[in-house]
C-alpha cells in the first residue's frame, strides 16, 4: 500500500479532453496543446451584408459548400454557408445577405402618384423623372407643362363619377399649339442591387382646371403599380437566386 502511495505524480497519465475542431485541452496548464492539433482548420465566422447583386453572387460562389442553403423573400436574399446537416451541430455562423433597397428614382416615382399636384409640383416631378420618360422627350414635356394655359375645348369636358370633371386640355406653348399627353411611360430601376434592370410604368394624367383661381391641378395615376412592382420583384429575386446555382427556399 505504501509503495503505491509513493508513485510519482509525474508518472501519472495527463488528463486530456477532446475539443471541437480537432483540438485537445491538456491538464498541464489548462491551455490548448498545439502538439495534438489534428490539422483541421478553425471554424470561420462572418456575416456579410451586400447592396450589389454582382458582388453578392461572386462572394457566395467563392464560399458556398455542398450543404449551403439560400433563403429569399421580397426583402432580399440570404445564404447560410454552414447550414447544419443531420449529423452536424447547428452553428450557422457563416452568412451573407443581399439587401433589396429601393432606388431614389423609384421612390420619387411612387411619391408622385395618387396625389393632386399643382402645376409647379408636377413640373418638379417631371424634372426629376426627365431621363426616365420614354414616350416623349422629357425636356419637351416639361416645356409644355410650364406653358400650360387655360385653352380648352368645352366639348372635351367629360363626366367621370370617380374623378369629377376631367378635361382634355389643349395648351399653348410659344407659337405652337400642342396637346398634353394623357399617358407617360417611365422606366426606372426598382432596386439598387440591380441598377441596370429597368421596369416600365404607365402613368395616366388627369388635368383639372379651376375657374375660380384659373389654376391647373394634375393627378398622376398608375393603375397597375402594385402588380408591376410585385412581378418585377419576383423576377429580379428569382434571377439572383438562379445565378447562385444552389438550393434555395422561399421564406
Amino acid at each position: 500500500m505504501t509503495e503505491k502511495l509513493n508513485v510519482s505524480v509525474s508518472e501519472m497519465q495527463t488528463p486530456v479532453i477532446e475539443l471541437p475542431e480537432g483540438l485537445r485541452a491538456v491538464h498541464k496548464n489548462y491551455s490548448i496543446d498545439n502538439d495534438f492539433y489534428t490539422g483541421k482548420p478553425v471554424r470561420s465566422r462572418f456575416d456579410k451584408n451586400f447592396g450589389n447583386a454582382d458582388d453578392f453572387v461572386e462572394f457566395v460562389k467563392e464560399y458556398k459548400e455542398a450543404g449551403s442553403k439560400a433563403f429569399y423573400s421580397r426583402a432580399g436574399v440570404m445564404v447560410v454557408f454552414d447550414f447544419p446537416l443531420k449529423d452536424q451541430p447547428d452553428y450557422q455562423e457563416r452568412k451573407a445577405s443581399l439587401r433589396l433597397d429601393r432606388t431614389a428614382e423609384f421612390e420619387t416615382l411612387r411619391d408622385g402618384l395618387r396625389r393632386n399636384l399643382t402645376q409647379r409640383n408636377f413640373i418638379r416631378f417631371l424634372k426629376q423623372m426627365e431621363t426616365s420618360i420614354t414616350n416623349i422627350d422629357g425636356v419637351e414635356l416639361i416645356d409644355i407643362i410650364e406653358n400650360l394655359k387655360a385653352v380648352k375645348d368645352v366639348n372635351s369636358i367629360t363626366k367621370n363619377t370617380e374623378r369629377g370633371i376631367s378635361i382634355n386640355v389643349k395648351v399653348e406653348s410659344g407659337v405652337r399649339n400642342v396637346s398634353v399627353p394623357e399617358k407617360i411611360f417611365i422606366e426606372v430601376p426598382i432596386f439598387d442591387a440591380e441598377p441596370d434592370i429597368l421596369t416600365e410604368f404607365t402613368l395616366e394624367c388627369f388635368y383639372d382646371y379651376s375657374d375660380s383661381d384659373g389654376k391647373f391641378s394634375i393627378e398622376v395615376e398608375c393603375w397597375d403599380f402594385d402588380r408591376v412592382v410585385e412581378e418585377a420583384t419576383r423576377a429580379i429575386v428569382q434571377n439572383i437566386v438562379g445565378r447562385l446555382e444552389m438550393k434555395a427556399y422561399r421564406e
